[in-house]
């Protein structure tokens, strides 16, 4: 049978700072993305004023998933 080890201290500081690190940059990630959903009709009539509503919006946010 396989022999389960404990995980020492330094284990679990590094786990538990890989962990916060984590969360961390995916709120961030998320904040961007949340940011950008909510502007993007701003964004389309700006960037693309000559284009029907639709359209614009469509390519703002092929713009974003380009990037």
């Amino acid at each position: 049978m396989a022999e389960i080890l404990a995980a020492t201290p330094q284990q679990l500081a590094a786990a538990k700072k890989a962990v916060i690190s984590s969360s961390i940059g995916a709120a961030l990630e998320w904040f961007d993305i949340i940011v950008y959903a909510t502007f993007a009709v701003v964004i389309a009539e700006n960037f693309f004023p000559e284009s029907n509503g639709t359209i614009g919006l469509i390519l703002t946010f092929a713009t974003f998933a380009i990037s």
